[in-house]
């Protein structure tokens, strides 16, 4: 209890220079206080919404995460030159003649955002805009200006990517149908080029070449038969034997005729033309019965109808003469075409394997061109991923800074601290003794008994 009673009346010894210490601190965290310029603060929230239209019936082709988005568009915001455009339009700055490096950091100390998940788990962000100034309407103005630049920064960019994407894509689908023209192109420049040579007319060529081989061989046949007949018809004649002759011809006719029969039908080509040949004898024996020799000039062999005979030969002979060379040119053209067709299947068929993934590439891209209409479609009616104004920017009522009376309470309590510590150094200083406690610590020795300092009317 003495103890507390001592310090009491130090405290109370000392309470003048308590007082006018805490007035003169507090009195000069007034001061500070008033002389501070008030700043207002304007702030407003912006909420990353999700698409308006269902995923699954049409989606944006911006693909982007909401707050990478908004960091991005942060950054074009407080970037130095918006910032500068910022102050321009404001005038935020009162100090003239600053560089624009030192502008740009002034206003970016006075404005600020902050972007931050709505919830665990969720994609929507939200971004608080704050903007400080010496003025509320100011600060609001300022605050609604940063907020339309996100709107609009935010609207450039989506609506730009989109745009480019769809550009983009436009432009594939322009290369890969020239590439598809030229590859139809290239097929039908091939084809024409290799019209007898393809793989589609290879089981046609083969039938006709097996044909000309069998067309061939009987003209051939027929040719040295013509000849053998020739031979005999001269010798025959020579002998004067018209008649037997003629009837000769007409039995190896009819016999080879009775030959083909059996293998051949009556529509065969070889059938065809001994029936002609059995005809023209029969007709030549009844023509040599009712003709007049002895008006007839002697011509040839003599005979007239052993010349008649010739001259037929002949002419048939002349025809498979000619036919021969047209038979082996063909057949020449078709072997050629028809050991170039295996190249030429491979070729076409790689072609067409290329027109194909061509194709296939093109079917693809006019699908990505149709889902970047869709999604530019979306960006610009604002009906995909978008930014919305949660709370506007208002005018406030009060100004965040200073904070006056935080101010005057720190320079009540800082006179206050003051003052006890000056207390204190004053008593250790000081050197009194004032207590037995006091006497023992300044002389080391035990005092029997201390007589107190007795106030007295003189001492008043």
């Amino acid at each position: 209890m003495s103890e507390a009673r001592f310090y009491l009346k130090i405290l109370l010894r000392r309470l003048p220079l308590v007082i006018l210490i805490v007035i003169a601190t507090t009195g000069a965290a007034v001061l500070y206080a008033l002389s501070l310029p008030r700043t207002f603060t304007s702030s407003a929230r912006l909420l990353v919404e999700a698409p308006q239209v269902t995923e699954g019936l049409s989606s944006s082709t911006v693909r982007t995460v909401p707050l990478a988005m908004m960091n991005t568009v942060q950054q074009k915001v407080m970037a130095r030159d918006s910032l500068l455009a910022l102050e321009q339009r404001h005038d935020m700055v009162d100090v003239p003649g600053l560089p624009e490096e030192e502008v740009a950091g002034l206003v970016a100390s006075s404005v600020s955002m902050r972007s931050a998940v709505a919830a665990v788990g969720d994609l929507n962000v939200i971004t608080t805009v704050s903007a400080n100034a010496a003025t509320a309407e100011k600060a609001a103005e300022i605050a609604q200006d940063i907020v339309d630049q996100i709107m609009t920064e935010s609207t450039r960019q989506r609506t730009q990517v989109a745009s480019s994407t769809l550009s983009f894509i436009q432009a594939e689908v322009e290369r890969l149908s020239e590439e598809l023209e030229q590859r139809g192109k290239a097929i039908m420049d091939f084809k024409i080029e290799n019209a007898g040579a393809l793989p589609e007319g290879l089981e046609y060529r083969e039938n006709r070449r097996s044909a000309l081989q069998t067309d061939l061989i009987n003209a051939r046949s027929s040719l040295e038969a013509l000849e053998e007949q020739e031979r005999s018809i001269q010798a025959l004649a020579q002998t004067g034997a018209d008649g037997d002759v003629l009837q000769t011809q007409l039995d190896n006719i009819r016999a080879e005729l009775s030959a083909a029969r059996l293998v051949f039908s009556e529509t065969n080509p070889r059938v065809t033309r001994l029936v002609r040949q059995e005809e023209q004898i029969v007709e030549r024996i009844r023509a040599a019965a009712a003709a007049e020799p002895a008006d007839q000039p002697a011509q040839g062999t003599g005979n007239v109808i052993a010349d008649m005979q010739l001259a037929d030969l002949n002419q048939r002979r002349r025809a498979l003469e000619e036919r021969i060379p047209v038979l082996n040119a063909e057949l020449e053209e078709l072997t050629k075409a028809i050991e170039a067709t295996p190249a030429n299947a491979t070729a076409l068929a790689a072609m067409e394997r290329e027109l194909e993934a061509a194709q296939s590439r093109y079917d693809s891209a006019r699908a990505r061109l149709v889902l970047a209409q869709s999604g530019e479609r979306l960006e610009m009616s604002d009906q995909a991923q978008r930014i919305t104004v949660l709370e506007s920017p208002s005018v406030p009522s009060w100004p965040s800074k200073p904070n006056r009376k935080l101010i005057v309470a720190a320079g009540l309590a800082g006179g206050l601290g003051l003052a006890g510590g000056l207390i204190v150094l004053l008593e250790l200083l000081g050197g009194r003794v004032r207590r037995s406690s006091d006497l023992v610590q300044a002389l080391e020795i035990t005092p029997i008994v201390t007589i107190p300092l007795l106030p007295s009317k003189a001492r008043g």
